[in-house]
């Protein structure tokens, strides 16, 4: 994020954004209508530094992942949000060449994360609320889901593993994702209506499964509900293995108990 002379900041994609709740908040998009995407163009992937990253490779005998934004939700926060849903119904053909832009970029950056030790990506991807999909399946399988195929498909020849994170109910889209090729998938969000029992059943001989714990325990405090929960947890997810425990969210916040996170992994 680079802060401008007059008191703005504008983030690596051009989005003015704001401080807020420990993350940047976008408060006005690069493109101001999707008759602008053809003139808009991503960063060099090769700009970036990663020296945290590398820290944790070279430094600590942790299995590393890199958490890098996902299609969807990166090319939505680039414009108005109703002008982007407006698009994925009448304006596919340009949303789409945006959409082919960003799966370049975030190839290159993959790559640069993979060329660095990391030992496996998670993109995180929210493109669903509590009730299900953002927009339907049948438009995400029309503008999205390809670039994803070919992603992954690109990636395959790295023979490491990348997660599909999404928060929310993303039971229609669970057969999408095995098709496509991820490895695994993060969140399993309980609030959201995701049952761990069900997806362990109908899809844990092809998605590792991850998440699962609701991150208001943590915030809440209660070292022995946690325990429970967790507890809980493992048994329905560790059973036959490609299980990881984490929180619904991926997040460790200032908010959470460290009390209650221990409890969580030591559990």
């Amino acid at each position: 994020v680079t802060k401008l002379d007059d008191g703005r900041y504008f983030d690596y994609l051009g989005r003015q954004v704001v401080s807020a709740y420990e993350h940047w908040i976008t408060v006005e998009p690069p493109i101001k209508s999707i008759a602008e995407a053809s003139g808009y163009s991503f960063p060099d992937p090769d700009v970036f530094t990663f020296d945290e990253m590398e820290d944790w490779v070279n430094k600590t005998d942790f299995f590393v992942f890199a958490l890098l934004d996902g299609i969807f939700q990166s090319v939505a926060s680039l414009m108005d949000f109703n002008d982007f849903l407006i698009a994925t119904v009448n304006k596919q053909e340009e949303l789409r060449a945006l959409v082919e832009a960003y799966e370049e970029y975030l190839y290159g950056l993959a790559c640069r994360c993979l060329d660095l030790g990391v030992h496996g990506l998670i993109i995180g991807d929210d493109m669903a609320a509590s009730k299900g999909p953002l927009i339907s399946p049948k438009a995400l399988a029309k503008i999205f889901f390809p670039a994803y195929e070919r992603l992954l498909g690109r990636l395959k020849e790295r023979k490491k593993p990348v997660i599909f994170h999404c928060d929310g109910n993303i039971n229609s889209l669970l057969p999408y994702l095995v098709d496509l090729g991820f490895a695994g998938l993060h969140s399993i969000e309980p609030a959201a209506g995701m049952d761990l029992a069900q997806v362990k059943e109908q899809y844990g001989n092809d998605l590792c499964l991850m998440g699962n714990l609701d991150p208001a325990l943590l915030e809440q405090g209660d070292v022995e509900t946690v325990k429970k929960a967790a507890k809980d947890i493992l048994k329905i997810g560790a059973p036959g293995g490609g299980f990881i425990l984490s929180t619904a969210s991926g997040s460790i916040t200032s908010g959470m108990s460290v009390e209650a996170v221990l409890a969580m992994y030591l559990v």
